[in-house]
């Protein structure tokens, strides 16, 4: 009997400890957010659209309707550029199965929101911009559920389904950069 209440009693102890140890999802994650800050980029949990919700996921049971938005990290890249809108640009990749009405910005890209049409009408009148995003969109992780233009930075949102050894962080690093690069370029650094 003194056995059994000493295992119960090591269980009621050791049981928590083991709960907070990191998984191995958790370790994969950590790493890749790691090499992010490393290249200067800011990692942040972040939620977005979703362009093929299911009913169930649109309106509840009593008719309420329902924001359904995806659970994902933007990676995003810190800039400063002069006001080209007022608005951020948020391009939503366009899903196989589409539930949702929306507005095609690109090829297999879609805007966010009616604040994304302005700042799209902003952004899509300068080819050098146009050119380099759509290149960029293509090179981006498979996993990519989103890219954004802030006046404050550029931003990849992703999934992170990427193995910390491979080359996926380095990848979204250099694309943000190439596209912060024509932007500012573009539209000039801000001064204050």
């Amino acid at each position: 009997m003194n056995w059994i209440i000493i295992a119960v009693v090591i269980v009621v102890i050791i049981g928590p400890i083991l709960y907070l140890l990191p998984t191995p999802k958790d370790k994969r994650l950590a790493r890749l957010r790691e090499q992010a800050r490393n290249l200067g980029l800011n990692v942040k949990l972040e939620s977005i659209e979703q362009l093929d919700p299911d009913p169930q996921e649109r309106v509840s049971a009593g008719g309420v309707y329902k924001d359904p938005r995806y659970s994902c990290t933007a990676y995003q890249l810190p800039m400063s550029i002069g006001s080209y809108v007022d608005d951020r640009l948020i391009l939503l990749k366009i899903p196989a199965q589409p539930t949702v009405p929306f507005i095609v910005a690109m090829e297999g890209w879609a805007l966010a929101g009616s604040a994304s049409q302005a700042a799209w009408e902003g952004i899509a009148r300068v080819e050098s911009i146009t050119q380099v995003l759509h290149e960029m969109l293509g090179k981006l992780p498979k996993d990519t559920l989103a890219c954004a233009i802030d006046v404050r930075f550029v931003a990849c949102y992703w999934t992170e389904k990427a193995n910390p050894d491979g080359d996926a962080v380095d990848n979204i690093q250099q694309q943000l950069a190439r596209l912060s690069d024509v932007l500012i370029a573009q539209y000039g650094e801000q001064t204050h």
